[in-house]
């Protein structure tokens, strides 16, 4: 019998909060420090702010 490798792939979160964007995907949020409060409903708009550090030199 031939043994299959399983590759898990890391996805970071902006690309996955851009897929439920683009799928417009139902999608719940458990609060980190009030497990049993919740949030759901559908991400309708996103804005992407990129920061720029200039150094001082």
């Amino acid at each position: 019998m031939a043994s299959t490798k399983v590759q898990r792939i890391m996805t970071q979160p902006i690309n996955l909060i851009f897929r439920f964007l683009q799928s417009k995907a139902r999608i719940q949020i458990w609060l980190f420090e009030q497990k049993d409060l919740r949030i759901e409903g559908r991400i309708i708009h996103t804005t992407i702010e990129l920061l720029t550090w200039w150094s001082g030199e």
